[in-house]
Order: C-alpha cells, then structure tokens, then sequence
C-alpha cells in the first residue's frame, strides 16, 4: 500500500479518535502451546463461555470476527506472515491455526458494564472471599485480559495463601486454572456502529481480529521469567504525547502489541481489490501506530519467554463458607 502524503494527513485526520480507540488501550490486564494445531471443528464461539447478559449482536460479532479468521486464506503477505510465525513460535501460520491459538488462550468472554465478580479460595480454611474488577466505560478500552492478575494473585504466597480463584458466570462459580484458559473482557470500544462501521466493514474486522489475537498474548508468560501476562510498559515522551507515561508500550518484540500489528498486516492482503482507498490508509494507520508503541530491536534477547505458566491444581468448593466483599 502505497499514499501520498496527503493522503495520510487525510486519513490520519478522518480516523484519529478511533486509531486511538482500537490502540491508546487493548486496556490489557496484567493478566503455549507454540505448535502447529488443527483448526477447532465446532462453529466460532463454540469453545468460548460468554456471560449471559452480552448482547446476542455482540456475541455474534464476535462470531463472525473468528469466522473471518478462520477463513483466512490469502497469504501473499509473506513478510507479515512469517513475522507472526516467528514471534508466535508456531511451525506454521492459517487462520485456523490462530483461530486455534486464540481459543487456547481464552475461554470466558465478560461484558465491561457490570463489575466483574470472583471468589479467592482458602482451602484449609474452607472460605470463599469474594471481590470484583470493573472495567471503565471508556470508548478506548476495546478489550482486557484479566486473566495473568489473577493466577499471580493466587500463586503469590507473600499475599495470602489463596488456593484458588474463581469467575462467578451465569450462575456459577468456574476456577481459573489457567491463564491460558482465560477471561476477556470485552470493552466499550470493540463495537463501532453508524456511517464509519459502514466505511470499513473489511478493516473493522481485521481491527477486532488483532484487538483479540492481542488480547490473547495477554495469557502466555511465566513467573519465573516475570513474563506473566507479557505485559506492557509505561511509554516515554518519543512515543507521542498522547501515550506518554500510558502502559501502552512493549519492552519485548514478541509483545501483544506486534501481535497485533502482525496480524494486521497478514490480513491486510485481504483488503488489497476488496477495501476502499480509506479503509487501506485506516488499516496502514493502525499498523504504524501500534508499531511505534513497540520499544525495543528484532533482537533475540528482546524475544519474552512466553511459556506458560504451570495450572493450579482443581478444588472442590461444596460446604465452604462464603464472605462477600
């Protein structure tokens, strides 16, 4: 994709709120299988547990971003695809595969309107304590990965001696084990209706496909690398006034953030006859801005070790005592 520079200003002028919606905040929680998978056989959602009060328009959407992804077949970005490959550890790269990847990562998919509500979990004790996270309601959180935060909080011995932590949804009390079989949030920001979704239906859904992928990285890492949650970093002033002093930056190459511009640009071939000229430029803006948000060199020593972090052992909660917060 090649503009004129005019052609950015343009662009850059048209769409700035929502560049800094889809990247100023994935709004990523603190809170892998790195290997070629087959694709999931059950329909997109299938795998994934959403709380009830979602909107079925809303699931849906989510639906058919994965579907999109699984149907990826268009990898004339050879460069982009081989990055992600790269940065992913993976031996190949389709879009069952990522779709593949992403439900590895993520199970539960909350909304940002209501607080989200857990149990810390004292086995010797036999206590349930209760607490909650809110998300803002904030047009630039597109979406959050909660799930690290949590695991850290249970494995930290210098806090409490928690067991477990468990996700109260849709009536019931589900443990967190994982981080790798988390909890995403789905933020003001992910849906964008009216005349501008109209413009930009392909890179809409290649904005979601990243914003998801991003989200997702959010799961790998480990303790003992003190990658849990690969997460990010405050960003200096040579970022851009906008983001400075945010987490919204990456100290390592294989971060969400280059996820999520990879991703981008591997799917960006599907926008080469099929997108308008500004839906190209939107989607050339999006890749340059999260970027720039990445703070290091191609360099292995900037690869984070994203290995998982081990499972907590399962906990059978019947005949607890429950403390609300």
């Amino acid at each position: 994709m090649t503009f004129s520079l005019n052609d950015h200003r343009r662009a850059k002028a048209k769409f700035a709120w929502l560049i800094l919606l889809s990247l100023n905040a994935f709004a990523c929680g603190k809170p892998s299988k790195s290997e070629s998978q087959n694709s999931q056989d059950s329909a997109p959602n299938a795998n994934l547990v959403f709380e009830q009060s979602i909107s079925k328009s809303l699931t849906a959407d989510v639906g058919k971003d994965l579907q999109r992804l699984r149907g990826w077949n268009n990898y004339k970005n050879v460069e982009a695809v081989n990055n992600l490959k790269k940065i992913l550890n993976l031996k190949e790269i389709s879009g069952p595969i990522l779709e593949s990847w992403f439900y590895d990562r993520i199970q539960y998919v909350v909304p940002y309107t209501k607080a989200i509500k857990f149990s810390f979990a004292f086995k010797n004790e036999k206590e349930l304590v209760d607490f909650d996270i809110s998300i803002p309601n904030d047009s630039a959180i597109l979406a959050a990965n909660v799930s690290s935060g949590l695991i850290q909080g249970v494995k930290d011995k210098t806090l409490e001696d928690r067991d477990g932590v468990f996700l109260h949804i849709n009536g019931q009390k589900k443990q967190l084990l994982s981080a790798h079989k988390g909890i995403m949030v789905i933020g003001a920001g992910y849906e964008v209706k009216g005349e501008l979704a109209a413009q930009i239906p392909t890179v809409n859904s290649i904005r979601h496909i990243s914003t998801l992928l991003h989200e997702a990285r959010h799961s790998d890492g480990n303790i003992q690398s003190k990658t849990l949650g690969m997460s990010h970093e405050k960003c200096p002033a040579s970022v851009g006034p906008e983001y400075e002093g945010q987490y919204a930056c990456d100290n390592s190459w294989n971060g969400p953030y280059n996820v999520g511009a990879f991703t981008s640009e591997a799917l960006a071939a599907q926008c080469a006859t099929g997108c308008t000229k500004d839906e190209q430029l939107f989607l050339l803006l999006l890749i340059t801005d999260a970027k720039s948000r990445i703070l290091v060199e191609n360099k292995p020593a900037n690869y984070w070790d994203a290995t998982p972090e081990s499972s907590l052992s399962p906990l059978e909660i019947v005949g607890f005592t429950t403390f609300g917060n």
